[in-house]
């Protein structure tokens, strides 16, 4: 599935083209993708590639890869396309478009917020950042720590992206933070506490 929101099925001219698809999966760095399509020429004059032109292949175009076995739906990547190359060649058919992405935490990435989080332990400040992510589909599972200390000398605070602060609170508890996809359709579960 391509597109923009909840995106529909991949048209089937798009699908035809794809050759290869590579899911990456990590506890310590935001999740990748990345797909590479054949091109050709469709019409007279260079530059011709419908392939390379089309929006479901746009940046920031949401991308859910998925497979079936023994008739089981797994999502492997829930993401946004993150950059284009397009490699032409000599001949005929040879020439590639591959695009590339992360998990749906890419958007947590996008912009800075600088807030308070007046005597509230690590653990209560994730939740309170993963909140809003909700309307994409992430859910939060936070797990508190074992010392879970309200600050009184100091405010915490957030100076930065959601995902740099998650990963900068995760990493000072000893902990992880991560987004993995769910089996049901844009369903993500965002992950902050001990590696697993």
């Amino acid at each position: 599935r391509m597109g923009d929101g909840m995106p529909d099925l991949v048209p089937s001219a798009v699908l035809r083209a794809l050759r290869a698809v590579e899911v990456t999966q990590s506890d310590s760095a935001p999740c990748g993708f990345q797909l590479s399509f054949n091109t050709e020429m469709t019409g007279a004059g260079a530059g011709n590639f419908d392939l390379v032109q089309n929006d479901l292949l746009g940046p920031f175009s949401r991308v859910l890869v998925r497979v079936s076995v023994d008739g089981l739906p797994t999502t492997l990547m829930d993401g946004f396309i993150t950059h284009q190359q397009y490699s032409p060649s000599n001949g005929p058919e040879d020439s590639t478009f591959v695009v590339t992405g992360e998990d749906v935490s890419v958007k947590m990435d996008l912009v800075d917020y600088s807030r308070e989080f007046p005597a509230l332990p690590d653990y209560l400040i994730a939740l309170e950042v993963l909140a809003p992510w909700i309307v994409l589909g992430i859910i939060p599972k936070v797990i508190p720590t074992a010392a879970a200390l309200v600050p009184v000398d100091h405010v915490p605070q957030q100076a930065g992206t959601d995902r740099q602060t998650l990963q900068r609170l995760a990493s000072q508890q000893g902990n992880v933070f991560y987004v993995t996809p769910g089996d049901a359709l844009f369903d993500n579960t965002a992950y902050w506490g001990p590696p697993q």
